[in-house]
């Protein structure tokens, strides 16, 4: 089970997207409107940092040992011609290299999915704040979550995320129960 979240400017906006998404076929239990206090939120904010930095972190870390172990080859390569290095010293002088460069790659990766989870997390944030509204959509496969997500960018809806990533217990309580959710018309 995943969910599929959009932010709006106001109330109109979440009423139009609700009545498109049931002319989708989405029924009204699949389709809530929450606030940031609700527990969806919470749940949100506990796993998308992880979800997201893990993301980067891993992309740095694969980037870093493709580009580095190239570079790194021709390096040693280079050091064992002019050198004339013993295989054993040519070999762990690409394996240093190319493990730098991993590594190096794995901290670019953290730092800039930490700055993409922040700007994410100040979009959500500023827009509660500022009267934004949030719609969660309930979805079974991808194909739901793909129709969903194409309904939503047509309503209009900011910062549209497909939460594949939380774990399926939290959320399925979560999005079963929807006791912080509240009617659009309580949201006012």
């Amino acid at each position: 089970m995943k969910a599929v979240i959009g932010l709006f400017d106001n109330d109109e906006q979440v009423q139009a997207s609700i009545e498109r998404l049931k002319q989708a076929g989405f029924t009204e239990k699949q389709i809530k409107p929450v606030t940031c206090t609700t527990p969806l939120c919470k749940l949100l904010n506990k796993y998308c940092q992880c979800h997201m930095v893990n993301n980067w972190v891993a992309f740095g870390a694969l980037f870093g040992l493709v580009h580095a172990g190239v570079l790194a080859f021709f390096i040693s390569l280079l050091a064992n011609r002019l050198f004339t290095l013993s295989p054993l010293v040519w070999f762990l002088l690409f394996v240093g290299l190319t493990l730098f460069g991993t590594f190096l790659g794995a901290i670019f990766g953290f730092v800039f999915g930490q700055d993409q989870w922040e700007a994410e997390q100040q979009m959500y944030l500023h827009g509660v704040d500022a009267g934004q509204r949030v719609v969660a959509v309930r979805v079974t496969d991808e194909v739901m979550a793909a129709k969903a997500r194409l309904w939503l960018q047509d309503a209009e809806a900011q910062g549209i995320e497909t939460l594949d990533h939380l774990p399926e217990t939290a959320l399925v309580s979560v999005l079963s129960n929807m006791k912080g959710a509240a009617p659009v018309s309580a949201l006012s």
